[in-house]
Protein backbone atom coordinates (compact mmCIF):
# COMPACT_ATOMS: atom_id res chain seq x y z
CA UNK A 1 0.00 0.00 0.00
CA UNK A 2 2.84 2.37 0.81
CA UNK A 3 4.45 1.61 -2.54
CA UNK A 4 1.20 2.35 -4.39
CA UNK A 5 0.71 5.55 -2.42
CA UNK A 6 4.28 6.69 -3.20
CA UNK A 7 3.87 5.82 -6.87
CA UNK A 8 0.62 7.73 -7.03
CA UNK A 9 2.28 10.80 -5.51
CA UNK A 10 5.12 10.58 -8.02
CA UNK A 11 2.65 10.38 -10.90
CA UNK A 12 0.83 13.44 -9.60
CA UNK A 13 4.08 15.35 -9.24
CA UNK A 14 5.18 14.34 -12.74
CA UNK A 15 1.84 15.40 -14.14
CA UNK A 16 1.99 18.74 -12.35
CA UNK A 17 5.56 19.30 -13.58
CA UNK A 18 4.48 18.56 -17.16
CA UNK A 19 1.56 20.95 -16.91
CA UNK A 20 3.92 23.59 -15.51
CA UNK A 21 6.32 23.10 -18.43
CA UNK A 22 3.46 23.33 -20.91
CA UNK A 23 2.29 26.51 -19.24
CA UNK A 24 5.80 28.01 -19.36
CA UNK A 25 6.11 27.12 -23.06
CA UNK A 26 2.76 28.67 -23.79
CA UNK A 27 3.81 31.82 -21.91
CA UNK A 28 7.05 32.06 -23.92
CA UNK A 29 5.13 31.60 -27.17
CA UNK A 30 2.73 34.35 -26.15
CA UNK A 31 5.60 36.74 -25.32
CA UNK A 32 7.34 35.91 -28.61
CA UNK A 33 4.14 36.55 -30.53
CA UNK A 34 3.68 39.90 -28.79
CA UNK A 35 7.27 40.95 -29.66
CA UNK A 36 6.78 39.94 -33.28
CA UNK A 37 3.57 41.93 -33.47
CA UNK A 38 5.32 44.97 -31.96
CA UNK A 39 8.15 44.74 -34.50
CA UNK A 40 5.70 44.58 -37.37
CA UNK A 41 3.89 47.58 -35.99
CA UNK A 42 7.13 49.58 -35.77
CA UNK A 43 8.07 48.59 -39.31
CA UNK A 44 4.71 49.70 -40.57
CA UNK A 45 5.09 53.02 -38.79
CA UNK A 46 8.27 53.71 -40.77
CA UNK A 47 6.55 53.38 -44.09
CA UNK A 48 5.80 56.56 -46.05
CA UNK A 49 2.23 57.78 -45.93
CA UNK A 50 0.13 56.76 -48.85
CA UNK A 51 -0.37 60.41 -49.83
CA UNK A 52 3.42 60.95 -50.13
CA UNK A 53 3.81 57.86 -52.28
CA UNK A 54 0.96 59.08 -54.47
CA UNK A 55 2.57 62.53 -54.86
CA UNK A 56 5.92 60.99 -55.82
CA UNK A 57 4.22 58.79 -58.38
CA UNK A 58 2.35 61.78 -59.82
CA UNK A 59 5.59 63.80 -60.07
CA UNK A 60 7.38 60.94 -61.78
CA UNK A 61 4.51 60.47 -64.22
CA UNK A 62 4.34 64.20 -64.95
CA UNK A 63 8.10 64.33 -65.59
CA UNK A 64 7.91 61.33 -67.92
CA UNK A 65 5.08 62.96 -69.89
CA UNK A 66 7.08 66.19 -70.05
CA UNK A 67 10.07 64.35 -71.49
CA UNK A 68 7.93 63.01 -74.29
CA UNK A 69 6.27 66.32 -75.17
CA UNK A 70 9.08 68.89 -75.07
CA UNK A 71 11.37 69.54 -78.07
CA UNK A 72 13.59 72.32 -79.41
CA UNK A 73 11.07 73.13 -82.16
CA UNK A 74 8.49 74.20 -79.59
CA UNK A 75 10.86 76.65 -77.83
CA UNK A 76 11.32 80.38 -78.60
CA UNK A 77 14.11 81.47 -80.94
CA UNK A 78 17.57 81.04 -79.47
CA UNK A 79 16.56 78.36 -76.96
CA UNK A 80 17.84 74.79 -77.26
CA UNK A 81 17.03 71.55 -75.47
CA UNK A 82 20.41 70.03 -74.56
CA UNK A 83 19.52 67.37 -71.97
CA UNK A 84 16.56 65.04 -71.62
CA UNK A 85 16.06 61.92 -69.57
CA UNK A 86 17.55 60.79 -66.32
CA UNK A 87 17.04 63.19 -63.46
CA UNK A 88 16.41 66.51 -65.23
CA UNK A 89 15.65 68.51 -68.36
CA UNK A 90 17.95 71.40 -69.29
CA UNK A 91 17.07 74.19 -71.70
CA UNK A 92 19.57 76.94 -72.58
CA UNK A 93 19.56 80.26 -74.42
CA UNK A 94 22.57 80.75 -76.70
CA UNK A 95 23.83 84.29 -77.28
CA UNK A 96 26.11 84.99 -80.23
CA UNK A 97 28.82 87.63 -80.08
CA UNK A 98 27.91 90.89 -81.81
CA UNK A 99 31.52 92.03 -82.00
CA UNK A 100 33.27 88.83 -83.06
CA UNK A 101 31.29 86.32 -85.08
CA UNK A 102 34.12 83.78 -84.84
CA UNK A 103 33.53 83.31 -81.12
CA UNK A 104 31.43 80.40 -79.90
CA UNK A 105 27.95 81.31 -78.60
CA UNK A 106 27.70 81.86 -74.84
CA UNK A 107 24.96 80.43 -72.60
CA UNK A 108 23.32 83.52 -71.11
CA UNK A 109 20.25 81.84 -69.56
CA UNK A 110 19.41 78.25 -68.67
CA UNK A 111 16.46 76.47 -67.05
CA UNK A 112 16.74 73.09 -65.31
CA UNK A 113 13.61 71.06 -64.49
CA UNK A 114 14.12 68.17 -62.05
CA UNK A 115 12.19 64.89 -62.02
CA UNK A 116 10.27 66.03 -58.91
CA UNK A 117 8.92 68.97 -61.01
CA UNK A 118 11.04 71.56 -59.14
CA UNK A 119 13.19 73.89 -61.24
CA UNK A 120 16.00 76.44 -61.13
CA UNK A 121 17.17 79.31 -63.32
CA UNK A 122 20.74 80.34 -64.14
CA UNK A 123 21.49 83.80 -65.57
CA UNK A 124 25.12 84.35 -66.56
CA UNK A 125 27.01 82.95 -63.54
CA UNK A 126 24.23 83.22 -60.94
CA UNK A 127 21.76 80.44 -60.04
CA UNK A 128 18.26 81.44 -58.87
CA UNK A 129 16.15 79.16 -56.68
CA UNK A 130 14.42 81.94 -54.72
CA UNK A 131 12.31 84.30 -56.80
CA UNK A 132 11.38 86.89 -54.19
CA UNK A 133 14.18 89.18 -55.35
CA UNK A 134 13.42 92.27 -57.49
CA UNK A 135 13.23 91.43 -61.18
CA UNK A 136 12.02 87.86 -60.57
CA UNK A 137 8.48 88.62 -59.39
CA UNK A 138 6.92 87.27 -62.60
CA UNK A 139 8.54 83.87 -62.00
CA UNK A 140 6.95 83.25 -58.60
CA UNK A 141 3.76 81.86 -60.15
CA UNK A 142 5.64 78.86 -61.55
CA UNK A 143 5.69 76.67 -58.46
CA UNK A 144 6.22 73.36 -60.27
CA UNK A 145 6.68 72.41 -63.90
CA UNK A 146 4.35 69.48 -64.61
CA UNK A 147 3.20 70.01 -68.18
CA UNK A 148 4.52 71.30 -71.47
CA UNK A 149 2.39 74.44 -71.08
CA UNK A 150 4.01 75.14 -67.71
CA UNK A 151 7.46 74.81 -69.23
CA UNK A 152 6.72 76.96 -72.28
CA UNK A 153 5.13 79.62 -70.07
CA UNK A 154 8.25 79.74 -67.91
CA UNK A 155 10.58 79.87 -70.92
CA UNK A 156 8.59 82.70 -72.52
CA UNK A 157 8.74 84.80 -69.34
CA UNK A 158 12.50 84.29 -69.01
CA UNK A 159 12.96 84.91 -72.74
CA UNK A 160 11.13 88.25 -72.56
CA UNK A 161 13.19 89.37 -69.55
CA UNK A 162 16.25 91.51 -70.25
CA UNK A 163 19.62 90.86 -68.66
CA UNK A 164 20.72 93.97 -66.78
CA UNK A 165 23.60 95.62 -68.66
CA UNK A 166 25.03 97.33 -65.57
CA UNK A 167 27.13 100.38 -66.42
CA UNK A 168 29.48 99.42 -69.25
CA UNK A 169 29.75 102.93 -70.75
CA UNK A 170 31.25 104.57 -67.65
CA UNK A 171 35.03 104.29 -67.65
CA UNK A 172 35.97 104.91 -64.06
CA UNK A 173 38.58 103.67 -61.62
CA UNK A 174 36.49 101.89 -59.04
CA UNK A 175 37.14 99.37 -56.25
CA UNK A 176 34.61 97.03 -57.85
CA UNK A 177 36.23 95.19 -60.75
CA UNK A 178 34.63 95.07 -64.17
CA UNK A 179 32.86 91.89 -65.27
CA UNK A 180 34.43 90.62 -68.46
CA UNK A 181 33.03 87.07 -68.80
CA UNK A 182 30.05 88.01 -70.98
CA UNK A 183 29.45 90.50 -73.75
CA UNK A 184 26.96 93.23 -72.85
CA UNK A 185 24.39 94.47 -75.36
CA UNK A 186 22.19 97.49 -74.71
CA UNK A 187 18.77 98.19 -76.19
CA UNK A 188 20.18 100.86 -78.51
CA UNK A 189 22.35 98.18 -80.15
CA UNK A 190 25.67 99.21 -78.61
CA UNK A 191 27.89 96.40 -77.33
CA UNK A 192 30.61 96.29 -74.68
CA UNK A 193 33.13 93.67 -73.61
CA UNK A 194 32.79 94.46 -69.91
CA UNK A 195 30.56 96.21 -67.40
CA UNK A 196 30.25 97.27 -63.77
CA UNK A 197 27.26 95.88 -61.84
CA UNK A 198 26.00 96.62 -58.36
CA UNK A 199 26.48 93.96 -55.69
CA UNK A 200 22.66 93.89 -55.37
CA UNK A 201 22.04 93.67 -59.14
CA UNK A 202 18.95 91.53 -59.88
CA UNK A 203 20.34 90.59 -63.35
CA UNK A 204 16.81 90.35 -64.79
CA UNK A 205 14.74 93.40 -65.74
CA UNK A 206 11.53 94.06 -67.62
CA UNK A 207 11.69 96.47 -70.61
CA UNK A 208 14.74 98.32 -69.23
CA UNK A 209 18.49 98.28 -69.83
CA UNK A 210 19.41 98.11 -66.16
CA UNK A 211 17.86 97.23 -62.81
CA UNK A 212 17.06 99.77 -60.08
CA UNK A 213 20.21 98.95 -58.11
CA UNK A 214 22.46 99.56 -61.10
CA UNK A 215 20.61 102.84 -61.80
CA UNK A 216 21.50 103.99 -58.28
CA UNK A 217 25.09 102.88 -58.80
CA UNK A 218 25.21 104.76 -62.11
CA UNK A 219 24.63 108.09 -60.37
CA UNK A 220 27.37 107.27 -57.87
CA UNK A 221 29.83 106.29 -60.62
CA UNK A 222 29.17 109.53 -62.47
CA UNK A 223 30.14 111.54 -59.39
CA UNK A 224 33.36 109.52 -59.03
CA UNK A 225 34.18 109.96 -62.71
CA UNK A 226 33.67 113.72 -62.48
CA UNK A 227 36.03 113.94 -59.53
CA UNK A 228 38.60 111.75 -61.22
CA UNK A 229 38.38 113.75 -64.44
CA UNK A 230 38.90 116.99 -62.52
CA UNK A 231 41.90 115.54 -60.73
CA UNK A 232 43.34 114.23 -64.00
CA UNK A 233 42.82 117.63 -65.68
CA UNK A 234 44.60 119.40 -62.84
CA UNK A 235 47.54 117.05 -63.22
CA UNK A 236 47.67 117.57 -66.98
CA UNK A 237 47.55 121.37 -66.80
CA UNK A 238 49.96 122.09 -63.96
CA UNK A 239 53.00 124.18 -64.85
CA UNK A 240 55.50 121.33 -64.56
CA UNK A 241 53.31 118.85 -66.50
CA UNK A 242 55.16 117.07 -69.32
CA UNK A 243 52.02 116.40 -71.41
CA UNK A 244 52.54 117.64 -74.95
CA UNK A 245 50.29 120.54 -76.01
CA UNK A 246 48.90 118.58 -78.94
CA UNK A 247 47.39 116.08 -76.51
CA UNK A 248 45.58 118.78 -74.52
CA UNK A 249 42.02 119.78 -75.23
CA UNK A 250 41.25 123.49 -75.86
CA UNK A 251 39.96 123.81 -72.29
CA UNK A 252 43.09 122.18 -70.90
CA UNK A 253 45.31 124.49 -72.97
CA UNK A 254 43.49 127.55 -71.61
CA UNK A 255 43.85 126.19 -68.08
CA UNK A 256 47.58 125.61 -68.51
CA UNK A 257 48.07 129.13 -69.94
CA UNK A 258 46.32 130.57 -66.89
CA UNK A 259 48.55 128.52 -64.62
CA UNK A 260 51.66 129.72 -66.49
CA UNK A 261 50.53 133.35 -66.15
CA UNK A 262 50.00 132.83 -62.44
CA UNK A 263 53.43 131.27 -62.12
CA UNK A 264 55.03 134.11 -64.12
CA UNK A 265 53.26 136.74 -62.05
CA UNK A 266 54.34 135.09 -58.83
CA UNK A 267 57.91 134.89 -60.13
CA UNK A 268 57.93 138.61 -61.06
CA UNK A 269 56.65 139.55 -57.61
CA UNK A 270 59.35 137.44 -56.06
CA UNK A 271 62.04 139.19 -58.12
CA UNK A 272 60.63 142.59 -57.25
CA UNK A 273 60.76 141.74 -53.58
CA UNK A 274 64.33 140.51 -53.93
CA UNK A 275 65.32 143.68 -55.83
CA UNK A 276 63.74 145.94 -53.24
CA UNK A 277 65.47 144.06 -50.47
CA UNK A 278 68.78 144.38 -52.29
CA UNK A 279 68.27 148.15 -52.74
CA UNK A 280 67.42 148.59 -49.09
CA UNK A 281 70.57 146.69 -48.17
CA UNK A 282 72.73 149.00 -50.31
CA UNK A 283 71.03 152.10 -48.91
CA UNK A 284 71.58 150.92 -45.39
CA UNK A 285 75.23 150.21 -46.12
CA UNK A 286 75.76 153.67 -47.66
CA UNK A 287 74.02 155.38 -44.76
CA UNK A 288 76.23 153.55 -42.30
CA UNK A 289 79.38 154.60 -44.25
CA UNK A 290 78.33 158.31 -44.19
CA UNK A 291 77.88 158.23 -40.47
CA UNK A 292 81.31 156.73 -40.06
CA UNK A 293 82.87 159.65 -41.97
Amino acid sequence: MKKESTKRKLNKLEKARKESLDCETALKDAVREMNTSSTITRDNSRREPLSTIQINRNSTTAFADLLKSVSTDSLPFGWTLIKTGGESIKIVHLQESKQDCTKNPMISKSITVNNNTSWSLKVLDRIFTNFDTPGCESLKKFKNIRTKDDLLGLVNVVHSSTICCGNPDIDVRHKQSREMSFEVEMQDGSCYNSTIRSDQCSLLTRKKDRCNECVKQRNYLRVIKSRQAKADTNQRTVVDSHVNYRYLSPEEKDEKIKNLHKELKATKQTWIMISNLHSMTKLSAGFATGIAW
